[in-house]
């Protein structure tokens, strides 16, 4: 089940769900619950991983945000400046795999301590909202 949320001035809906048999990778159904308006942040799963559509994401203006797999090779282009005081533990500005648009990657840890690896294409969002 793929589903579509939408968040807004402190509601939210159901958009879309789709529904397919378990084999396809979720990333087949990923353009589907994509919503075409500059406005909109799509924040995603790491079930939804694909370079290809990340890139044709950044050159069409389609904002997103999602965690990235511990295996994917990141090369870092510039590293931020992080506030000690905030639970941001890395912020920096990278490439993942064969990505040619650059993306914004910020760490922090859960409540159990595990680290979290979140990219975003929006560099004018702060970390922390990431």
């Amino acid at each position: 089940m793929h589903t579509s949320i939408v968040f807004c001035e402190g509601e939210s809906y159901l958009d879309k769900l789709i529904i397919t048999p378990a084999r396809p990778a979720d990333e087949t159904q990923l353009d589907a619950l994509i919503v075409i308006d500059k406005d909109a942040l799509h924040v995603f799963d790491r079930g939804y991983y694909n370079f290809e559509k990340f890139d044709f994401y950044c050159q069409n203006g389609i904002r997103f945000v999602t965690r990235i797999k511990s295996n994917t090779n990141v090369h870092v282009i510039e590293e931020l400046p992080v506030d000690p005081s905030s639970p941001i533990t890395r912020d920096a500005v990278v490439k993942i795999g064969n990505m040619k648009h650059p993306l914004r990657l910020v760490e922090t840890v859960d409540s159990r301590g595990n680290k979290v690896s979140i990219v975003c294409n929006d560099a004018k969002i702060n970390a922390q909202e990431i």
